[in-house]
């Protein structure tokens, strides 16, 4: 993955920066993926000064199942017609926060929580009502139902040729 403007990363890191100490001081923030803009990098890492933030830089999917993740945040600011991403989360059990746009609004349901597409404060009053034990069931049921065999058919499905698919 990578860390593309449209991909929303800064409003996690308004978002954080906004909330009152209590708050903010109890998240810590993964991001994930690569950034090849040299201005949104400078960005980023003007907005994490001084909040608690990892970069993990490229990733696969198997190294997120190591992180000690509470919540899988999904900022994008494009219309997804998808979301490896959220697939991603789900299969880790993991209850989702992502603007409401998109397939992200259509898929997440039960299983976490929506906010405004391009809203830092949204975002930010989404993070303090947090009550992940409703979100964290339903991920976990989805995981439960469809399982990481699901997961893998649903990528073939989308991603090879027909002639090539199990």
């Amino acid at each position: 993955g990578h860390l593309y403007p449209i991909k929303g990363a800064h409003l996690i890191l308004e978002a954080v920066a906004s909330l009152e100490a209590p708050d903010r001081d109890r998240i810590s923030i993964h991001l994930f993926g690569r950034t090849f803009d040299p201005d949104y990098r400078a960005r980023l890492d003007r907005l994490a000064s001084g909040l608690d933030v990892t970069w993990h830089g490229a990733y696969a999917p198997e190294d997120l199942q190591e992180l000690p993740l509470d919540w899988a945040v999904i900022p994008s600011l494009a219309h997804e017609s998808y979301s490896f991403v959220l697939d991603e989360a789900f299969l880790l059990g993991l209850p989702v926060i992502a603007s409401s746009r998109g397939a992200l609004a259509e898929r997440v349901g039960a299983a976490g929580l929506l906010f405004e597409p391009e809203s830092a404060a949204s975002l930010a009053s989404a993070l303090r009502r947090d009550d992940p034990q409703a979100a964290l069931h339903a991920a976990q049921r989805y995981r439960d139902l469809f399982g990481r065999d699901h997961f893998y058919i649903e990528l073939q499905h989308h991603l090879l040729p027909h002639d090539d698919r199990q």
